[in-house]
């Protein structure tokens, strides 16, 4: 049954190629009819790898859908799933939701 993912990647949105490149593999994981909705952030104060830039992601994914893309994501562009050496994660699960409205 599919549920709400919520994920974020520390991503540097404001580089059109880079945004591409990340929603072309995000498609190839999302069957004809899965609900999405990508919303970009910058923050003052966090990612610092990207000057605050980071894109939230709620999807409609069972969990081996979730999981197969985390990890390829992960593979492919080389992102940390967990923190490392003083650097913090660069894609992570939210967990807690404040509002789905």
């Amino acid at each position: 049954m599919d549920e709400v993912k919520a994920f974020f990647i520390q991503w540097k949105w404001s580089d059109e190629e880079k945004m591409t490149m990340l929603r072309e593999f995000f498609l190839k994981y999302v069957s004809e009819g899965t609900r999405y909705l990508i919303g970009k952030e910058k923050v003052d104060d966090g990612h610092h790898e990207t000057q605050g830039e980071h894109i939230h992601f709620c999807v409609e994914w069972d969990s081996k859908t979730y999981h197969r893309f985390a990890v390829a994501v992960k593979q492919k562009f080389n992102l940390r799933g967990k923190p490392a050496a003083g650097f913090p994660a660069q894609m992570r699960a939210v967990v807690k939701l404040r509002n789905y409205e």
